[in-house]
């Protein structure tokens, strides 16, 4: 973060480091936001491809499988109530993989969005820093 906000305010004149600033916040919240966006988009997706193949068949009632495939939490609520201890382990571990499969292919997003915003970086910015206007 800091390096790219001294390139930010290093590119504005000191005159209009307000704006500067402003910008740089902006930016930053947008990223934020959409990042979060985006890879929880990724994250649930896997979560729900992997949790819909889960092989309980009609030893659970629907609306138990809504619980089930809405979060990690709810799939480990709904385990608990179930009286078959085969059938709520089998729960927890699918909630538990699919989970892990989701974060992984978040985290490699992630890294991919990294890897190419380091390269953007290298050839965008300039190598020698500029003398700020008064």
């Amino acid at each position: 973060m800091s390096p790219a906000t001294n390139s930010v305010m290093g590119s504005v004149p000191v005159n209009q480091a307000g704006i500067g600033s402003a910008m740089n916040d902006s930016t930053r919240l947008v990223g934020g936001a959409l990042g979060i966006a985006v890879l929880g988009t990724v994250m649930n997706s896997v979560y729900l491809d992997k949790i819909s193949v889960l092989e309980i068949g009609n030893t659970i009632s629907p609306d138990a499988y809504e619980g089930i495939s809405s979060s990690i939490q709810g799939a480990h609520i709904m385990a608990e109530s179930i009286p078959d201890p085969n059938v709520s382990q089998a729960i927890i571990e699918a909630a538990d993989h699919a989970f892990v499969a989701g974060m992984s292919d978040a985290f490699m997003v992630t890294a991919f969005v990294m890897a190419a915003a380091s390269v953007i970086s290298l050839l965008i910015l300039p190598s020698k820093i500029q003398p700020t206007e008064m």
